[in-house]
Order: structure tokens, then sequence, then C-alpha cells
């Protein structure tokens, strides 16, 4: 019988699967051509739960570069900063190839992660 609940499998296991999907596709965002699919990666930071170990969350996000994602989001809120970081170290070698959209201005307090009011 079918668990009801989750909608798919965690980030980290997500690394094991074998899939042989490739996306070709591509859109026009003003001037820059990116994926026609993008790859947000808020749940690294631990804003659904405890976010996997580093060695886990690499492939993850390697593995949708080499599937053909080349869009990939991510923001300071999320972590806070951590989440930059991580999608920087792990796009590093690809950096001339894909597009990474970062939100910013949160105005974040870097002691306690929260974010600071004016």
């Amino acid at each position: 019988m079918p668990t009801r609940g989750r909608a798919g499998p965690t980030p980290a296991k997500s690394a094991n699967i074998n899939l042989r999907i490739c996306i070709t596709k591509t859109r026009k965002l003003g001037t820059v051509e990116v994926s026609e699919l993008g790859y947000g990666t808020m749940s690294f930071a631990s804003s659904y739960g405890p976010s996997p170990d580093r060695p886990e969350e690499m492939p993850v996000i390697r593995g949708a570069y080499e599937r053909g994602v080349a869009f990939f989001d991510t923001a300071e809120a999320y972590g806070p900063f951590t989440n930059e970081e991580l999608v920087g170290e792990a796009l590093a070698p690809v950096r001339d190839r894909v597009v990474i959209a970062t939100q910013f201005g949160w105005n974040i307090n870097s002691e306690t992660g929260f974010q600071m009011r004016s």
C-alpha cells in the first residue's frame, strides 16, 4: 500500500537514483539564456527539516547540472549565508556555464541568523 505524505525522495537520496533525464530546452530571461528547468536549492538550508550533509549535497547540485540544468536559485536567507556558499562551491567548476540567481538584501544579523528590523 502506498505511503502518503512526502511528495518524493529527499535531495540527499535523489543522488542515488540513476536518472536518464536531460534538459535541452532553454528560455531567455531578458538577455540571459537559461535552461527551461531551474533548480531551487532552499531544501539544503534546513528550511524543511534537517539538511543533508555536504558530501550528500554536492553530487545532487552537480548532478542537476550534468542533466542539463543551468539555472540555479539560492538566497542569503537560506542558512543564513551557507546555501550561497554551498551552491558556489558545487558549481565552481562550471561557473561560466550556469546562471545563479540569489535573493539578497534581507539585512540578516550574522550572529543570530535572524533578519534585523529597521
